[in-house]
């Protein structure tokens, strides 16, 4: 049986494959797979992934 993976738990599972050469455990738990991933010195720096998402602003420049 091969289960259909969510988009994020398909990423999760690129980075744990890269970090350790075999298929992620852990399907439906998505916080256990990234705190593991983070013990391990992986990055998670896509946004859906960041513990504090980065302010874009609004792209507007302020004149002086």
């Amino acid at each position: 049986m091969n289960p259909q993976l969510s988009p994020d738990e398909a990423h999760l599972d690129r980075l744990w494959r890269e970090a350790f050469g075999q298929p992620l455990p852990l399907i439906g738990a998505p916080d256990i797979a990234r705190r593991i991933l983070r013990q391990h010195g992986v990055a998670l720096d896509t946004p859906a992934h960041s513990a504090h998402p980065v302010s874009r602003g609004s792209g507007k420049v302020n004149p002086r």
